[in-house]
């Protein structure tokens, strides 16, 4: 999952070895040319992993934000972000198979600006990272 912005929150989640659920790895939160660098490596390890064979990358984009909204979230440079991350993300996915991606309009009543307790509560991750890394599993959970 990824939350982009100046501070870039990234989490990871991989399918557990039983395949019935998943296992929280990883929350980061970072500038946005280390998440990029991040994404690409994590790219390259699963074409080299027999046992995996993609990576799903879920990016909440601002972009998707229209009316009075606009002005208060998804202006300026969130917006040009998620360009990046888009123009990013097609060009990978052009270069391997192992890349979907898929970006998601911002909820107001989704999983955003949790506390780590209720992070734990509502999505089982006990993994402790800042608010950006917390809104970015709320990005991906829907989708695991």
């Amino acid at each position: 999952g990824i939350d982009p912005g100046t501070k870039t929150g990234i989490a990871i989640a991989e399918p557990d070895p039983n395949a019935s659920s998943y296992q929280w790895k990883e929350l980061h939160t970072m500038p946005i040319h280390r998440a990029l660098a991040m994404i690409q490596d994590m790219i390259l390890e699963v074409e080299q992993d027999h046992y995996r064979t993609s990576v799903l990358v879920v990016v909440e984009d601002a972009r998707q934000i229209g009316g009075p909204a606009h002005q208060k979230m998804g202006a300026g440079s969130i917006r040009r972000d998620c360009s990046i991350w888009d123009d990013f993300l097609v060009d990978l996915a052009g270069e391997t198979d192992a890349l979907e991606f898929i970006f998601v309009k911002p909820s107001r009543k989704g999983l955003r600006k949790l506390t780590q307790e209720q992070l734990t509560t509502y999505t089982g991750c006990e993994l402790k990272g800042s608010q950006h890394a917390r809104d970015a599993v709320g990005v991906i959970f829907p989708h695991l």
